[in-house]
């Protein structure tokens, strides 16, 4: 039996249809995370990936927003997002709003403005991707101050993921951690003349367990960042440091560290 040219048509029709829909559904509904599951494992400061920059520059303020892309697009837009109303709050906010710009000559005689920079880049471990900013503000006087601000997420997309999800036992956990923050700011001042001070000022160092919000995964072993003035006195500024997985294995519910472990040491 000859089959009709029309059938051959129609069964070509149904193929080209077939692959757009399956092309609209990956696009749509997995986001596109499935681009980053063959990527390798990345350390902090992937300075190779593309970058997603914004500058503006106005009579009284200037940001500069430079951030490293994923792949993953829920993960990139929802970055982008942050980066974005974060400089254009910062401009809105500050000096273009709250001062004339004769106030502004007063306060800045050398030309300065009121200044935003913002990086952003990622790190990932195992089935986890961590975003991480840091930020320089500047609003007058001799300095200015330096701000972290992380995310972590499933390499699916979201939800964001809290410590909590990660760590079990917390108490053991915290107890891990700050000894993991005091040997940092030590070994940072060790043979200097501050040395015994800083000794001295961590010994009653107690941690808010609310501080840790700023965390991120690496392949090395989870990293903290405590901004100046929230763990530490505030002449020792800002402290970020790593805890080695093995250091908290016991703590970790064990599907999540043979899944990150077994996946750093391929």
């Amino acid at each position: 039996m000859k089959i009709p040219p029309r059938i051959y048509l129609q069964w070509f029709v149904f193929a080209v249809l077939l692959v757009v829909g399956i092309s609209l559904i990956k696009h749509f509904y997995f986001d596109g995370s499935e681009d980053i599951q063959s990527m390798q494992p990345v350390e902090i400061i992937s300075t190779t990936l593309p970058h997603f920059i914004e500058k503006n520059t106005t009579q009284t303020t200037e940001y500069s927003l430079n951030m490293a892309t994923t792949g993953v697009k829920g993960i990139d837009s929802a970055m982008q997002n942050f980066g974005m109303e974060y400089v254009k709050k910062f401009e809105t906010d500050n000096a273009s709003t709250r001062f004339t710009k004769q106030e502004l000559i007063d306060m800045f005689p050398d030309g300065r403005k009121w200044s935003t920079t913002v990086m952003g880049d990622f790190s990932q471990s195992g089935d986890y991707l961590s975003y991480h900013f840091v930020g320089y503000d500047y609003t007058g006087g001799a300095h200015g101050n330096t701000w972290n601000k992380a995310f972590t997420f499933p390499l699916d997309g979201f939800p964001l993921v809290e410590i909590t999800d990660i760590i079990k036992d917390t108490d053991t956990a915290y107890k891990i951690i700050i000894a993991g923050a005091s040997d940092a700011l030590i070994q940072s001042y060790e043979g200097t003349d501050s040395a015994n001070e800083v000794k001295d000022a961590i010994g009653s160092i107690q941690l808010d367990k609310t501080l840790l919000t700023n965390w991120t995964v690496e392949s090395k072993g989870i990293r903290f960042w405590f901004d100046q003035c929230t763990l530490f006195p505030c002449i020792y500024g800002n402290v970020s440091f790593v805890i080695p997985w093995s250091d908290l294995e016991k703590t970790i519910d064990p599907s999540i560290y043979q899944n990150i472990t077994s996946i750093n040491q391929n």
